[in-house]
């Protein structure tokens, strides 16, 4: 697993993580130290840290807070990407769960794609900004028959979007907050997390099958692979089932694993019926 650290194609540097999938801080800052104190580093210098609330295989969410500190040592802006894992915003402040997001006000920028976890209509994401006014440009150029109004003062949201016109999606996420509401919205990723462990539970006692690394704590996602057969051949069984929707994903150790993701809204059910097909219940 590793991480993007600096702007630009050519002069993205990696950051390693730890076996659990979060980005290692102290490597960060070894990295970030040594770009500025050589000028004629073939990366440049560094500009802007990219950290990770929720990664896509693993779950795993970065410690922002201890990012954050970097990032103000070194005067470099912090971006984090909470397009999946910033749903856990919802849940209660008191909540032990909500724990993976400390440090998140400390962010320069956040991205959240409510179409995920929280199950808005596609496509719905958005960004968040600490400081409204980098969203104004220093200068527009508008034909003279658009915006007439100061960009910072415009409730035109054009001018301060790459785009002209754009579709009003932030509506179908008002419109979920509205109708569940943020103590709703907040069981809803409770019940999900609550369904993860569950499902880490059995998946523990199918003697055919070896669970891979995993995000500490755990939240929504859990990799797996079969001792006996490739990952390959049994993601191929469990599309043609015709049931499931599997995917499997390469680690740093080495091993391909299936990728099971937990959602929500998806019934128990389902994943009594994926145990049985991975083996729960048989004698070996």
């Amino acid at each position: 697993y590793q991480r993007r650290v600096h702007g630009g194609t050519d002069a993205v540097v990696h950051i390693r993580t730890d076996e659990h999938g979060r980005m290692n801080v102290r490597e960060l800052e070894r990295m970030c130290a040594e770009m500025q104190a050589d000028p004629a580093h073939p990366q440049g210098v560094p500009l802007i840290v990219c950290a990770t609330s929720g990664t896509t295989v693993l779950g795993a969410f970065d410690d922002v807070a201890a990012i954050a500190e970097v990032c103000r040592k070194y005067d470099l802006w912090l971006h984090v990407d909470a397009s999946w894992g910033g749903a856990a915003a919802f849940l209660p402040h008191e909540a032990p769960e909500r724990s993976v997001l400390a440090g998140l006000e400390n962010a320069h920028s956040i991205t959240i794609n409510p179409h995920k976890l929280l199950g808005v209509t596609h496509q719905c994401s958005f960004l968040l900004v600490h400081d409204k006014s980098v969203l104004i440009p220093p200068s527009h150029s508008d034909g003279g028959y658009l915006f007439h109004a100061p960009a910072e003062d415009a409730l035109d949201m054009a001018t301060k979007t790459l785009g002209c016109g754009r579709r009003g999606d932030a509506l179908k996420f008002y419109l979920v907050w509205l109708r569940y509401g943020t103590q709703g919205l907040g069981e809803h990723i409770a019940q999900g997390l609550q369904m993860a462990q569950a499902l880490w539970q059995r998946l523990q006692r199918i003697p055919s099958l070896e669970l891979g690394p995993h995000a500490d704590p755990l939240f929504l996602q859990i990799c797996v692979r079969p001792r006996e057969q490739s990952v390959r051949a049994l993601h191929a069984q469990l599309r043609a089932h015709g049931q499931f929707a599997v995917d499997y994903a390469p680690l740093d150790d080495g091993q391909e694993y299936l990728r099971l993701v937990v959602h929500p809204r998806t019934p128990w059910h389902v994943y009594e019926q994926l145990l049985a097909h991975l083996g729960e219940g048989r004698s070996y």
